[in-house]
């Protein structure tokens, strides 16, 4: 849980309109963005220290009251060095959303806001060109942000999960980074990332019945997430490959009767090919997607680096043509995916039953026995 003033910060605020910070009337004549800044001063040579760095920015109006709830703030008006990853205000309110949070009466201690912020605070300064991938920070708090970027070239880079938006933003002897989410713990971000995952049916909401995803971890939920995409594409090429199968399959025209005894008449090196593919695309998948099985704690793991679902084909270049689309494409391809397991179970149950094909059964159903296809 997060605290009562982190609720209050976001949703007392229609649409995310924040009051500006109290500045002196000599101060007015020129309030700036942080992105303003970035292109006009030099990193680490900003002449306002952190607080009123993020005060004087409307978009980051709830990270700088919530700091000046901590103990934080004083430590960032120090005369120190530090590096502040700084969520927007629009990504404090997902992330309270996602969380279901927004209930102001659910209150936590301030130990846990602070530590929540201090995950976003690093001592010294950290460059735009120091975050490479494969590189780790670690926060205040003590936790380890590692730095890592996404199979699929062009991808942002990601501090801590958390996508970097703008870079080298100087605030006193500090740097301030733009992130695109709040820096949670990892049983909180784990929540936060199966809520907000493609797939969600807004008249429904997130739909978690059985609570697979509660208290599991960021890696837990991910794999949860790539059984559901792996399956939902082989659902999806498993009724397409019954229906086509029964139509018409020239290669061997000696097999007949329904697609759920069509294996056992394929002859032996056709099978031997069959399971070599399968084996191929297996292994192709587990290489790019899973930790290798050197030591007992990496089994069954994804790698940090990868997005379930994510390897990287994409033969017709459709990522690039249609990239802000892309949730909406991954969702739909979750529907379709969904339906299709299904549709897959309903089609083998009605061959189990009838002992006929699909379509056979099919055009009996809603033409007639004996009736022409």
């Amino acid at each position: 849980m997060l605290l009562q003033p982190l609720s209050a910060c976001v949703h007392s605020r229609a649409g995310l309109a924040a009051r500006p910070a109290p500045v002196l009337a000599s101060q007015r004549v020129r309030p700036r963005t942080l992105a303003a800044r970035a292109e006009s001063e030099p990193a680490g040579g900003g002449a306002e220290n952190f607080p009123d760095a993020l005060g004087r920015d409307p978009n980051f109006s709830v990270l700088s009251d919530l700091l000046e709830k901590t103990q934080l703030v004083k430590r960032l008006a120090s005369g120190s060095s530090w590096t502040v990853f700084a969520p927007s205000d629009a990504a404090w309110k997902v992330t309270l959303d996602a969380l279901g949070l927004s209930n102001p009466s659910r209150v936590a201690s301030r130990e846990v806001m602070e530590a929540i912020l201090a995950r976003h605070v690093v001592q010294g300064l950290v460059r735009g060109s120091d975050l490479q991938p494969g590189a780790e920070i670690r926060s205040l708090a003590g936790a380890r942000l590692r730095v890592k970027r996404s199979l699929r070239p062009g991808s942002p880079l990601k501090v801590g999960g958390a996508s970097l938006a703008r870079t080298d933003i100087p605030a006193g002897k500090g740097l301030i980074h733009i992130v695109s989410d709040v820096l949670l713990p990892d049983e909180l971000t784990a929540r936060r990332y199966a809520v907000t995952l493609p797939g969600v049916i807004p008249a429904i909401g997130y739909f978690d019945p059985l609570n697979f995803t509660l208290g599991q971890t960021m890696n837990e939920v991910k794999r949860l997430r790539e059984a559901e995409v792996t399956h939902a594409r082989l659902a999806m090429a498993a009724c397409a490959g019954i229906l086509a199968q029964e139509a018409w399959h020239p290669l061997f025209p000696s097999i007949v009767g329904p697609a759920i005894i069509h294996w056992q008449q394929l002859p032996m090196p056709a099978a031997v090919a069959v399971i070599a593919v399968i084996s191929a695309v297996e292994l192709t998948r587990t290489r790019l997607g899973w930790e290798p099985p050197t030591d007992a704690s990496a089994l069954f793991k994804l790698r940090e680096d990868y997005e379930p679902g994510d390897l990287g084909f994409d033969p017709l270049n459709l990522h690039t043509m249609f990239k802000r689309g892309m949730p909406q494409a991954r969702a739909a391809e979750l529907a379709l995916g969904r339906l299709a397991m299904l549709a897959a179970v309903a089609f083998v149950a009605e061959e189990v039953a009838f002992a006929a094909p699909v379509l056979t059964v099919t055009r009996e159903v809603l033409i007639g026995p004996g009736a022409p296809m």
